[in-house]
């Protein structure tokens, strides 16, 4: 068989190859479109095959039509139609770099923390950039989700510290519409001078709070500490070896997420920035569109369940947490502040008692430490849409709804506690006589 036969044959073989994938990811996207933007799998010939996002094999779909298409092309159509769209895309590359296009000058945050000898991982120090193409993250030179603002108190300042996990970082949210900042501005419009340091950092449980708020976070000289729980806190690296573990692990590489990219800087590229974020956001709105709120609450409940139960029947776990807590209560009292805990709930817990199991046990542990408590589940419980609350579908964490509720639950939890010094009212102006 000469040269141009077999190569005429592996082309049409890989022809073959690519219809049926076209097919296969047509089938697959319209399938996850119909099981609502659900997880959709199952084995085909030893593969297993699975999607949670309708707009990932829209993607591939696209590649796959876009191979196919090329093959079609005799070579000097091809050569025409491959320079065609290198000259276009040069084009644009130059376009989005004159015009003001917010997709394109900001990359899409795929990297947003560094290894932590101590904490595991932190957040990287001046990281900004776009997260999920929906917000705005901007990390200061402390490390922190936060505005830069100077470690020593300024005078007649109250200083608060909020320690917590994704809830507290505001994922899925601006920085202005986070329970954080708008805990900020309650108080100031209360007459409070107050600052409002965010701690909070995606994935840290009560040990990696712990140890960044005795290691960094009492340097900001707190008057009032607040832990944001969350029900996954308990779980994770609870000690300094397992932590210690986790940090070689991730400084050898051998974690994925810690690789350098194969293409360093790709992210300087405005049209990349552009295609890496328009997909995300069209992707965002296909699940938007697809994803039915019941559902994803009972997927998570299934999910939550288990934590919920290992969290009650462990005892070795809940001895760690308690003594956990137990730490960071002598850590913010020996720093002269006051501690609040606050149990931020998830949507599975809402109007589910057995999933509420977990918030009785923290506030038996907060009231033999004396340490006050607010669970937020009954509040949410008593709003009128609890799915206002949520940033589901595309998100789980609490919406810009729900971190206003919380923020002046918390409020008000201050001020009955008499957490803080707040300002007495003034008397209203005597009415003149005539």
């Amino acid at each position: 068989m000469s040269a141009r036969a077999r190569l005429r044959k592996a082309l049409g073989a890989a022809e073959w190859i690519l219809n049926a994938g076209v097919l296969a990811y047509a089938v697959l996207f319209l399938a996850t479109l119909w099981r609502g933007g659900d997880l959709f799998e199952f084995d085909f010939l030893g593969v297993h095959v699975s999607a949670s996002d309708p707009g990932k094999p829209l993607a591939i779909l696209f590649g796959l039509v876009f191979v196919r298409f090329c093959l079609s092309l005799e070579k000097k159509n091809l050569a025409l139609f491959l320079s065609s769209i290198l000259f276009a895309g040069l084009l644009a590359e130059g376009l989005l770099r004159v015009l003001p296009v917010p997709l394109a000058d900001r990359p899409a945050l795929s990297a947003w923390r560094r290894p932590s000898p101590t904490l595991g991982y932190e957040l990287i120090p001046g990281l900004s950039g776009r997260a999920a193409s929906r917000y705005e993250v901007s990390v200061n030179s402390q490390g922190l989700r936060d505005r830069e603002r100077p470690i020593e108190k300024p005078p007649g300042v109250v200083r608060v510290v909020a320690l917590g996990d994704s809830f507290t970082f505001g994922m899925g949210l601006p920085a202005q519409e986070t329970y954080v900042r708008r805990l900020e501005g309650l108080l100031r419009g209360r007459g409070l001078p107050a600052d409002v340091v965010n701690g909070g950092v995606i994935g840290y449980n009560l040990y990696q709070s712990l140890t960044w708020f005795k290691d960094k976070g009492v340097r900001y000289q707190p008057d009032l500490v607040i832990y944001f729980f969350f029900m996954d806190d308990a779980e994770g690296c609870n000690n300094p070896e397992c932590v210690r573990h986790y940090y070689d692990e991730a400084v050898s590489g051998r974690i994925k997420e810690y690789r350098k990219p194969a293409v360093e800087g790709a992210t300087r590229s405005h049209l990349y920035n552009f295609i890496v974020n328009v997909y995300t956001q069209f992707a965002n709105r296909l699940r938007f569109l697809t994803v039915d709120w019941i559902r994803t609450v009972e997927r998570r409940r299934e999910h939550f369940d288990r934590l919920n139960r290992s969290f009650l029947t462990d005892a070795g776990k809940v001895a760690v947490f308690s003594q956990n807590l137990a730490s960071l209560q002598a850590a913010v009292t020996g720093s002269g502040a006051k501690l609040l805990v606050v149990l931020v709930p998830d949507a599975a817990q809402l109007f589910n008692p057995p999933m509420q199991n977990t918030n009785r046990v923290l506030s038996g542990l907060c009231r033999g430490f004396g340490i006050p408590f607010l669970d937020m589940t009954e509040v949410f419980e008593r709003e009128t849409d609890v799915s206002r609350l949520y940033l589901f579908p595309v998100d789980a964490h609490t919406s810009a709804r729900g971190d206003a509720v919380i923020a002046s639950e918390v409020l008000e939890k201050i001020r009955a506690d008499r957490l803080l010094p707040f300002p007495a009212p003034r008397p209203a102006p005597a009415a003149k006589g005539r």
